[in-house]
C-alpha cells in the first residue's frame, strides 16, 4: 500500500480554508466520501507516531491530576495540530487564532497553580473544548457560526461523532508505517519506526541505566521523571493505552483537516429534531406550571420574615447561625434545580401555535423564574451569613459559584420572559465566563485569605487544620499572616505549627514538587 502526498491548495485561494463550502468551483480539495476507506497520507502517518508519543505520556505524567505536566501535554497536542492542519491547506483566521490562543492560556493555567479539587471536572473539560472548537473552526466544520446554544452541538459532534466515526483512522496510519509497500518518504518511515518500535526499549534501557547509576537517574529526573520503575509491566502498560489516546486524538484531527466523516451533527437537523419533539399540548404542561408556581407563591407567604432575616445580617429567634444556615439550604438549591428542568422542558415540549411559545406558558414559566431567583438570593444570603461566621471552605465556595450561575441563568430566561430573544447565547457565555472564573481563580488561595481576615477582624472560630490539610501552598502566605498575628496564643501556636509542617511536606499531595507536579505558586510561596 501506497502512502499518497496531498497536493497544496492554488495560491489563488490559499486563506480560504472552509472545504464544505469552497469559493472556487473550480478547486476540488481532497475529501474524503463517508462511504470510503480512510487512506492515510504522509501527514497523517507522521501525526500518527507523535500522537503515540503524546498518549505514552498522558499516561506517564498523570495528566488528570497533574500540574506543569498537564501543560506539557495539552501544548504538545497543540504543537502537533498546528503543522498537521498547515500541511494539509489549511490557513488560520482571526477566529481560529483567537481560539488558539484561549487554548494556550488554558494548558498554561495548569502550571500557574494547582486546584485538582476543580481542575479535573472543570479545567480539563474546558481546554478540550477550546481545543476541539479551535479545530473545527479552522477547518470550517463548526456548526455555531457565533458562541450560544448550539456551542453544544458542536461539543457533541467534536468529542462523540467524530472521534466514533473515525476511531480506526489511527490504527490505519500505523499500519501503513508498517506496510512492505509503503511508498512514504523514508524519513517518515523511520521516524515512525523508531518512535513506535523503541519507545519501549528507550524506557526500559533507560530505567536500568537509572538504577545502575544515580547520577543517571537524577538527569532523567530532571528531564522527564522517569524514575527507575519499580514495575517495568506498568509501562508497558503505559505503552499499551497510548493507542486508545493517540487514536481518539487523531480521529478528531484527521476528521475535520480531511473532511472525513465530520460534522456529523448540523444545526438545522437539531433543530429539526428539537422541532419534532414539541408534542405537549398547552393544556398538559399549564396545570403542573401552575401548581408549581402556586407552592412556591405559598411557601414565601408561609414563611415570611424568617426567610429573609438573612438579608439583614439577623437570626430568627431560636436559631444558631449553623441552624439557620444549614435549615433549607440545600433543599432550596433542589428546588432550583428542578425548577430549571421544568422550565427547560416546558420550552422543549410545548406546541408552538404559528411558531410562537403560548403566552399562559410564558406567564407561568416567567413566575417560576422570579421565584427561582428570590429563592437562590435567599440561599446565597443564608451562605454568606454563615460564611461570615464559620469561614469558607471549598464546598461553600463551590456551592456559592453554583448559586450565582443558577442566579444568572435565571435572569436570563426571566430577562427572556420579558422581552424574547435568542437566551441561550447569555446563558452559554454566563456558564463560560463562570467557569472561566472559577478555573482561573486561585481559590484555595481565595479562601485562606478571608478566612484568615475575618479572623483578625472579628475574632471568633478559626479551622487551621482545614488550611493546612485542604488547601493548596497559595494559603501558605495566609498562614503565615496568622501565625504572626492570631491574638490569641493558643491559634497562634496551632498556626505556626501548620505553617512549618506545609512548608516542611513535599506540597499539599505529598509529591515531589518538580515535573509533572511542579506549579508556579508553590514554587514561589516555599
Amino acid at each position: 500500500m501506497s502512502i499518497p502526498t496531498l497536493p497544496p491548495p492554488p495560491a489563488a485561494i490559499r486563506g480560504q480554508h472552509t472545504w464544505s463550502n469552497p469559493p472556487f468551483p473550480s478547486y476540488q480539495p481532497p475529501l474524503l466520501p463517508l462511504t470510503e476507506r480512510f487512506l492515510p497520507l504522509k501527514q497523517d502517518v507522521a501525526t500518527a507516531v507523535a500522537l503515540f508519543a503524546a498518549g505514552y505520556f498522558f499516561f506517564e505524567w498523570g495528566v488528570p491530576v497533574a500540574a506543569s505536566g498537564a501543560t506539557v501535554f495539552y501544548l504538545a497536542c497543540l504543537g502537533v495540530a498546528l503543522p498537521y492542519l498547515h500541511w494539509l491547506g489549511i490557513r488560520q483566521t482571526r477566529k481560529s487564532w483567537l481560539l488558539f490562543a484561549l487554548a494556550v492560556a488554558g494548558a498554561l493555567r495548569f502550571t500557574v497553580f494547582d486546584v485538582r479539587s476543580i481542575d479535573w471536572f472543570l479545567l480539563h473539560p474546558l481546554e478540550t473544548g477550546l481545543c476541539v472548537l479551535w479545530v473545527a473552526t479552522a477547518c470550517g466544520n463548526a456548526v455555531a457560526p457565533r458562541f450560544g446554544g448550539h456551542t453544544l452541538t458542536d461539543m457533541l459532534s467534536q468529542l462523540v461523532a467524530t472521534p466514533v466515526a473515525n476511531y480506526t483512522a489511527w490504527f490505519a496510519s500505523a499500519k501503513a508505517v508498517f506496510g512492505r509497500r509503503a511508498a512514504g518518504s523514508p524519513a517518515v518511515k523511520a521516524v515512525g519506526l523508531s518512535l513506535l518500535v523503541c519507545l519501549p526499549l528507550f524506557i526500559a534501557v533507560g530505567a536500568l541505566l537509572a538504577a545502575a547509576d544515580r547520577s543517571f537517574a537524577d538527569l532523567l529526573d530532571g528531564f522527564a521523571q522517569l524514575t527507575p520503575p519499580d514495575d517495568l509491566g506498568l509501562r508497558l502498560v503505559y505503552v499499551l493505552g497510548a493507542a486508545p489516546v493517540a487514536a481518539y486524538i487523531f480521529a478528531i484531527l484527521c476528521g475535520n483537516g480531511r473532511h472525513h466523516r465530520a460534522r456529523q451533527l448540523t444545526a438545522e437537523g437539531v433543530d429539526a429534531k428539537l422541532a419534532q419533539a414539541r408534542l405537549l399540548p398547552q393544556s398538559a404542561l399549564a396545570a403542573p406550571l401552575a401548581v408549581l408556581a402556586g407552592m412556591y407563591a405559598v411557601f414565601f407567604a408561609a414563611m415570611g420574615t424568617y426567610l429573609f432575616s438573612a438579608f439583614a445580617g439577623a437570626l430568627p429567634s431560636g436559631f444558631t447561625y449553623a441552624e439557620y444556615a444549614r435549615r433549607g439550604f440545600f433543599e432550596l438549591c433542589g428546588v432550583a434545580v428542578i425548577n430549571l428542568a421544568a422550565v427547560g422542558l416546558a420550552y422543549l415540549l410545548a406546541r408552538r401555535p404559528g411558531g410562537v411559545f403560548p403566552v399562559s406558558l410564558r406567564v407561568l414559566t416567567g413566575s417560576i423564574s422570579a421565584l427561582t431567583c428570590l429563592l437562590i438570593a435567599t440561599a446565597v444570603s443564608k451562605m454568606l451569613l454563615y460564611t461570615q461566621t464559620y469561614g469558607m471552605s471549598q464546598l461553600r465556595l463551590y456551592v456559592l459559584w453554583f448559586l450565582v450561575l443558577m442566579l444568572a441563568v435565571f435572569g436570563a430566561l426571566l430577562a427572556w420572559h420579558i422581552r424574547p430573544g435568542d437566551v441561550s447565547r447569555p446563558i452559554a457565555w454566563a456558564g463560560l465566563l463562570a467557569v472561566a472564573a472559577l478555573a482561573f481563580a486561585d481559590t484555595d488561595a481565595i479562601i485562606a485569605n478571608h478566612n484568615v481576615d475575618r479572623y483578625l477582624a472579628q475574632g471568633g472560630e478559626i479551622d487551621v487544620a482545614m488550611i493546612r490539610y485542604e488547601l493548596n501552598d497559595g494559603a501558605l502566605p495566609a498562614l503565615e499572616r496568622l501565625a504572626v498575628q492570631a491574638p490569641d496564643p493558643r491559634v497562634r501556636s496551632e498556626a505556626q505549627q501548620a505553617y512549618a509542617e506545609k512548608l516542611a511536606a513535599p506540597d499539599w499531595y505529598g509529591a515531589a514538587a518538580q515535573f509533572p507536579n511542579w506549579n508556579a505558586v508553590s514554587a514561589l510561596n516555599r
